[in-house]
């Protein structure tokens, strides 16, 4: 997710299973606005997932949100909530959406 937000023309499509968004007190999530504002004008994509971790989805539930009321033609952002999932399963479980 640090990637994507801070350097969104190393890549063109980014996945990110559980972020981190806790790191450093949510700057991520904090800033995600004024990171978007600075993104490039070509193609990128973001497909990013939630497990059932009470520390880690609300922020990616915010950061979601933030990113939809921020959107731009040329970024497409899919978050989908995997509550039936556990950290260390949601890999396994949802790489193939990911990857779809």
């Amino acid at each position: 997710m640090e990637t994507f937000l801070l350097h969104p023309d190393m890549f063109d499509n980014y996945i990110a299973f559980d972020p981190s968004l806790w790191w450093n007190d949510h700057a991520l999530v904090k800033n995600a606005q004024q990171y978007r504002s600075t993104f490039p004008h070509t193609k990128k994509q973001l497909w990013f997932t939630s497990s059932d971790a009470n520390d880690i989805i609300p922020h990616t539930q915010l950061l979601a949100q933030i990113l939809e009321t921020n959107s731009s033609p040329n970024i497409r952002c899919s978050y989908h909530e995997e509550t039936n999932e556990k950290h260390h399963t949601i890999f396994r479980a949802t790489k193939e959406k990911a990857l779809i």
